[in-house]
């Protein structure tokens, strides 16, 4: 009977910490979902991630328009891409603290952040946009025979104008400018 209660009390013990790992892993994964930025650690609680409130809104955005750039931004863009990414979460902390202000303080300055969030989603999205349209090829230099041929078709053009000339002014009544 005491090994089987022994037992009991393993298996339980071994059941209560897979769960806490589990919820331990799901509270992890859910904090690093809310990041604005992978590798920047966020303030900004969980409940964020699917609030209505304005300043949960505009961290939602702040983290759409970062995943969008490290996604889609080509490799010419990246520098930009990542100053994009430090204002974004430079913003994200300001929203935080902003959330926490009293609330006629909390909704002018939520208010005023938004419009730098509004700012950094354009940006964003111009940037993919950049990388998404086709380079424009430069013109290739001329080679030595395209510069020959070039040349010669000048030469032939000035020719023609000097016996064009020629003619007009041998004509009877041509004139000369």
């Amino acid at each position: 009977m005491e090994e089987v209660l022994a037992a009991l009390a393993v298996l339980t013990v071994a059941a209560l910490a897979t769960a806490a790992v589990g919820v331990l892993g799901a509270l992890w994964a859910l904090r690093r979902r809310n990041r604005v930025h992978p590798r920047h650690r966020s303030a900004a609680p969980l409940t964020w991630l699917a609030s209505p409130a304005a300043a949960a809104r505009a961290h939602r955005q702040l983290r759409g328009a970062v995943a969008l750039t490290r996604s889609g931004v080509a490799p010419a863009l990246a520098d930009q891409a990542a100053e994009l990414g430090r204002h974004a979460v430079g913003l994200d902390a300001e929203l935080v603290h902003a959330a926490r202000l009293p609330r006629p303080h909390r909704r002018q300055r939520v208010r005023a952040l938004q419009a730098h969030v509004l700012v950094v989603e354009r940006t964003a999205v111009q940037l993919v946009d950049l990388s998404r349209r086709p380079a424009t090829p430069c013109p290739p230099a001329p080679t030595d025979e395209l510069a020959r041929l070039a040349e010669r078709v000048g030469l032939v053009a000035a020719a023609r104008d000097e016996l064009a000339a020629a003619t007009t002014a041998a004509l009877p009544g041509g004139s000369t400018h």
